[in-house]
């Protein structure tokens, strides 16, 4: 998802989270597996409240990572965006008059119509600047996935539950 614009809508995401959804479905099932397979039963009530921890701390550590990716690169982006903002540039003065043109057709005096055009144009760098770092987001997020997903092959098997009515050591 790291390639949307701010005109994206749920067509444009709905695959991807969908596949998200099918994915985790698939996740879950094997780590609790390689978990808990190798834990004494006598023991499993607390090993199931360390993984519960664990999986809390983590969730919680990921997202202040990520929050924090986030904002510091709302401001790169907009600090990036608003250096092209510049009083010669023509693209510049084309949106301006375009948005005080606008607003004074809906009844705004021209004076008032150009510092909400001003304010109209830093919602719009704001939005794109959001936008580019949630594509960001996205992508640190498939490079942390794609850095850590090889830690699976480290996982051992759990070893076979032993038959029933057989004596526990």
């Amino acid at each position: 998802m790291g390639h949307l614009n701010t005109f994206a809508g749920e067509p444009d995401v709905r695959w991807a989270l969908l596949l998200r959804g099918f994915g985790l479905g698939f996740l879950f099932t094997p780590i609790n597996n390689a978990v808990y397979g190798n834990i004494d039963p006598r023991e499993a009530q607390q090993a199931a409240g360390l993984i519960n921890l664990s999986r809390q701390l983590g969730g919680s550590f990921g997202l202040a990572v990520l929050g924090t990716y986030l904002n510091n690169h709302v401001q790169y982006h907009r600090v990036d965006l608003v250096a092209h903002i510049y009083p010669g540039n023509p693209v510049l003065q084309q949106r301006l008059q375009a948005l005080t043109a606008n607003l004074v057709a809906h009844g705004m005096s021209p004076a008032l119509a150009q510092q909400a055009a001003l304010g109209q144009l830093s919602q719009l760098v704001m939005r794109q600047a959001s936008m580019l770092a949630y594509n960001d987001a996205w992508m640190l997020i498939l490079i942390t996935f794609l850095c850590t997903s090889p830690a699976i092959l480290l996982l051992r098997k759990p070893r076979a539950a032993p038959a029933p009515g057989a004596e526990m050591h």
